[in-house]
């Protein structure tokens, strides 16, 4: 591979920092965290330096820095947020657009901002292993009733619950994908008896046991705790409703990953006053940040995180970066991208 001449102009467009920020911008669409520093991206580049010699790349914040890049640029590499913000993203020579997430349902339908025929990537799989600890320490929070007791001191409550451990206990996952499958395997590590649920009900190396959507009842009702990390598609929104909530245990503990159109809100806060469901720790929401006068705050037995689950704060970015030149080194070889997107699955 030649080291001049680059064959693919990368263009980088990150949120905008404070200095660069707009007036009144708000600081949640800036978190550092998902920003591609020039010093990471020289990093990666020694990580991968076959495809590095091949790649010109050039960075932005501003409107102004996008259409600069985008006079040229092949690839743009950006957050949800602001691909949406710099739409329409047509520059005349764009292959692909990356977004720096593993859902990418707020940017549905592409046609709307992505230019015709241009493909959209996204970096899932890079999640995995700090959604993995979080659903660890959820399932430890929900089997020593933390949410419960979280509550009861809310209402200056002296209620006592004495639980047995959760090693031999059996954790349903809807949703055996890269995060579904990390709590599976860290489920694992804790003694637990885990069941899949996946689309193909093809078997899951983390999973005991692993079934299609048909089979789900029978999977509900054996689990002590049910993990959802579904997509948020059109296929799966409300799909975790009352009659699902119904064939979970009673007093079963609930982990979400997925975002909360998946779920039927009132079945769940009917399910969790009524004592079905003794908690719940949900981590991604919409809207973001949940409002102060949403419902979603007063339901008991709940935690709520503020969608931090699945980010690595040092790693986030590299990881991503990693993903990038992967699929650079696919295009550059003329190989189907690693982390396309399936835009008629959502996921």
């Amino acid at each position: 591979m030649p080291e001049t001449d680059p064959r693919i102009r990368l263009h980088i467009q990150n949120p905008p920092s404070p200095e660069k920020a707009p007036p009144g911008y708000p600081v949640r669409k800036s978190n550092p965290a998902f920003a591609i520093t020039r010093a990471q991206y020289d990093e990666a580049c020694r990580r991968h330096p076959d495809v590095a010699a091949a790649v010109d790349v050039s960075f932005g914040e501003t409107r102004g820095e996008y259409e600069a890049g985008m006079v040229d640029a092949q690839v743009i590499v950006a957050t949800t947020q602001q691909l949406l913000e710099q739409a329409p993203v047509r520059g005349p020579e764009l292959r692909w657009a990356m977004v720096t997430s593993a859902s990418f349902h707020k940017l549905l339908p592409v046609s709307g901002w992505l230019k015709p025929g241009a493909l959209l990537v996204h970096n899932s799989g890079i999640h995995a292993r700090k959604a993995g600890e979080f659903i660890a320490a959820s399932l430890l929070m929900l089997n020593c009733r933390i949410p419960f007791f979280a509550t009861a001191k809310e209402e200056r409550r002296w209620t006592p619950q004495i639980e047995t451990s959760i090693e031999g206990k059996t954790l349903a996952v809807v949703g055996a994908g890269h995060v579904g499958g990390a709590g599976a395997a860290r489920a694992r590590g804790l003694g637990m008896h885990v069941l899949g649920v996946r689309r193909s009900g093809e078997p899951h190396e983390a999973c005991h046991e692993t079934v299609g959507p048909g089979e789900l009842e029978g999977v509900l009702r054996r689990a002590d705790f049910v993990l959802v990390a579904l997509p948020s598609t059109e296929e799966t929104r409300g799909s975790i409703d009352r009659n699902v909530f119904a064939m979970m245990k009673k007093g079963a503990g609930l982990v979400a990953t997925a975002p909360t159109p998946v779920f039927d809100f009132d079945a769940l806060a009917e399910a969790l006053t009524s004592g079905h469901l003794s908690g719940a720790v949900l981590d991604n929401f919409e809207p973001e940040p949940v409002p102060p006068e949403s419902p979603w705050w007063t339901l008991p037995n709940l935690v709520i995180t503020p969608h931090t689950s699945c980010i690595d704060r040092e790693q986030y970015s590299p990881l991503t970066l990693d993903l990038l030149f992967d699929n650079l080194r696919a295009d550059l070889a003329g190989d189907t991208l690693p982390t396309r997107a399936n835009i008629e699955r959502g996921y």
